[in-house]
This record gives structure tokens, sequence and C-alpha cells, in this order.
């Protein structure tokens, strides 16, 4: 986020996709009986001068009903609704970027 405005993340949207949202992974408890747990993100937070990443096992974009299948090392165009200001009712602009799809 290069400006001076908080960025909120909330959306996600790509055409391979009927639909897609924000999800984060994280582990519960530790050792043997250690598990993965997903939730829902209804929005990531960006503060000025920072950035986010989404990944495995982290916070990443769900792409639910795919519409063709992926391979590694197809590319994903995506679009992410962000609102500035963190207010309600903000002004949602668009930022589009690609993934590459890479072997888990």
């Amino acid at each position: 986020n290069p400006g001076r405005d908080t960025l909120v993340v909330v959306g996600v949207r790509s055409d391979v996709a009927a639909s897609a949202s924000l999800h984060e992974s994280m582990q519960m408890g530790k050792g043997a009986g250690a598990m993965m747990h997903m939730a829902p993100l209804a929005a990531v937070t960006v503060a000025p001068g920072d950035s986010i990443v989404f990944a495995p096992l982290g916070r990443h974009a769900m792409l639910e009903q795919l519409r063709r299948p992926l391979a590694v090392g197809d590319s994903v165009p995506f679009a992410l609704a962000v609102t500035s200001g963190g207010r309600a009712g903000a002004a949602r602009d668009t930022i589009r970027a690609t993934a590459v799809v890479r072997a888990f």
C-alpha cells in the first residue's frame, strides 16, 4: 500500500471460477495432534506503507467451482475489490493481478 490511507481488501473474483472468497488457514495445536483449520475472511486490512502476502497455509483467495482445470504453470488473472480509508461505505477500487499456479 503506497498510499496514505488504509486499504481494505473486501473481495476477490476471477474469470476462471464461478466464485472466489478470502480465507485464512492456521494451525490449531502443536506436535502430532496439530490440525489445520481454515476460516473465511470478511476483509484484509493493509496499513499505509505495508503489504500483504496471499500464500498456501495463510491468507489466500479460494477459487470455487472452477470453469476449467488448472495446471502447474498456468496464469490466473484475478481482481481484488478494495476500499480506502477503512470507512464503511467507502468507494471501491479494483486491483488487478495475476497468480501463477504452483505445486503444493
